[in-house]
């Protein structure tokens, strides 16, 4: 079950109670924190398209990478609350504006809010799109409530944690290797969802390497 409460979304598994104020690794509350949702247009071209990707920022990080290029954002809580149905209205803003997809910037921390606003099913796409340090379970609840709700397809851009092991300084290492660790099971679990690709209309991959 997606829940802020003994909140376990990421592979930190921190169990703290978001809902009642605490804060685990990623310092994100039990409500959306976004800090840019507009179209974009410096994604893979395949997502970007010839008239740009909804793209909804959200603040926070399960990674907190050193060299991350939107640190502001991730690691500084820069953003604006938002609820579930600004949410949604800000999704149906951009497909007016004429947005090829919705594209879901580290969403994972916000799960529980982000997924009602994808009911009803968008018309286009919806992006998760990821740094790739993601929970199994997470990801098989999410697989689930995408399933039930049927947007036409899913496509996850995928950063390997394990590019960025070798550029940390000490005390970032031991972080880093666990960070490895945990991303074997999720390695294997994508693999199974690659084989459906080309049969199952929900599923698509972009797989972006990030070697800093």
């Amino acid at each position: 079950m997606l829940d802020y409460r003994h909140c376990t979304l990421c592979p930190r598994a921190c169990g703290v109670d978001r809902a009642a104020g605490e804060r685990g690794f990623c310092q994100m509350p039990d409500h959306i924190l976004a800090a840019r949702a507009a179209l974009h247009y410096w994604e893979e071209p395949v997502i970007s398209g010839s008239f740009g990707s909804g793209a909804v920022f959200f603040s926070g990080c399960t990674l907190r990478c050193a060299f991350c290029q939107n640190g502001v954002i991730s690691q500084e809580n820069f953003g604006k609350e938002l609820s579930t149905k600004e949410l949604r209205a800000a999704f149906e803003r951009l497909i007016d504006e004429g947005c090829q997809n919705i594209n879901l910037v580290t969403p994972t921390h916000f799960l529980p809010s982000i997924l009602p606003a994808l009911t009803p099913r968008l018309p286009v796409p919806v992006i998760y799109n990821c740094g790739g340090y993601e929970s199994v379970e997470t990801l098989r609840e999410l697989e689930k409530e995408l399933r039930r709700c049927r947007p036409r397809e899913i496509v996850r851009p995928v950063v390997l944690p394990h590019e960025e092991a070798e550029s940390q300084q000490d005390e970032r290492r031991k972080r880093a290797r666990k960070e490895v660790e945990d991303s074997v099971e999720y390695t294997e679990y994508l693999k199974k969802l690659c084989k459906n690709v080309g049969t199952d209309d929900l599923f698509g991959f972009v797989v972006n390497p990030l070697v800093v």
